[in-house]
């Protein structure tokens, strides 16, 4: 490839959706920790058949805020990009496996 083909590829710019996460986020050695770490907020002994009686309930009303709030102190700005988060990890996790 000559230096002008070269000059002719488009530039890399990062995804805006991830341009803000730290490092730790990003480092696919952390992903599986990270998920440990939100799913056991979510984890309750309650069981619901509805959507609404999940809503109701208070002890899973509060797991609930628990885990934006840790989403916030990880760094996610919101729910969207922690699920893009996981798709990117997924795959990443699928193409070059880490064990």
């Amino acid at each position: 490839m000559t230096e002008e083909q070269a000059e002719a590829l488009p530039k890399y710019t990062p995804n805006p959706l991830f341009s803000g996460l730290s490092d730790y986020l990003k480092d696919p050695k952390n992903f599986e920790d990270i998920q440990r770490k939100i799913q056991e907020t979510i984890f309750t002994s309650c069981v619901h058949s509805t959507m609404s009686s999940y809503a109701e309930c208070a002890k899973c009303t509060e797991k609930m805020l628990e885990r934006r709030k840790l989403l916030v102190r990880l760094g996610f700005k919101n729910a969207s990009q922690y699920l893009k988060w996981v798709e990117v990890h997924k795959e990443i996790t699928r193409r070059m496996p880490l064990r």
